[in-house]
């Protein structure tokens, strides 16, 4: 009988050793796999963080550059309404259609020509009633054309610029050419031409 109650006990001892090695595994496992899924987690957060701070930092440049661009024609547009003699340009030659007017311009056809590096003057009044004062600030809109040429090349990602006067007439780069009675936008970036009919 001492035998049985002996083997009995050594057998409840086995078992027990046993179910304690198992979850003694068990638990070393999930531990591990937590361990390490936390280090993926990290290193995945941490690759996250480096991309968006990368971005941050390409579009944190492109708005600097954006924004010392159109500093600089804005500079230049003031100092040359303010200094008009200094600016030594003459009004552009403008056409007449109905109560609007716009630059006239020949149109260019060849692939070359028609990389744009030109913009468009177009508005409401009457040419041969501007003011002194208007036709100055025609001729520095017209004048503005180079920085515009100027900032599309630093900043790529803009389709278009333009200055719009409180003198009733805005300049446009790349430049909407009037065919027909309508005005036709030409975009390189895009490659195509959309006609919109005159408003007014």
């Amino acid at each position: 009988m001492l035998g049985k109650i002996t083997e009995n006990t050594v057998f409840r001892r086995y078992n027990t050793a046993v179910v304690v090695a198992f979850i003694v595994i068990v638990f070393i496992a999930l531990t591990a796999a937590s361990l390490r899924y936390i280090s993926e987690l990290s290193d995945h957060k941490k690759r996250g963080l480096n991309q968006l701070t990368a971005q941050a930092n390409q579009l944190n440049a492109m708005l600097v550059q954006s924004e010392q661009a159109i500093t600089g024609i804005q500079e230049f547009a003031q100092y040359n309404l303010k200094y008009p003699d200094e600016l030594h340009a003459k009004i552009p030659p403008l056409r007449q259609d109905g109560s609007l007017f716009f630059l006239d311009k020949p149109i260019r056809s060849s692939l070359e020509e028609n990389k744009r590096i030109s913009g468009n003057i177009t508005g409401f009044g009457q040419i041969d009633e501007f003011s002194l004062i208007k036709q100055q600030e025609i001729a520095m809109a017209n004048a503005l054309t180079p920085a515009f040429v100027a900032a599309q090349k630093i900043i790529a990602e803009a389709n278009w610029f333009y200055y719009v006067s409180v003198e009733q007439f805005v300049n446009i780069f790349p430049g909407l050419v009037v065919i027909g009675g309508d005005l036709v936008i030409e975009c390189s970036q895009i490659s195509m031409q959309k006609k919109y009919k005159h408003l007014g």
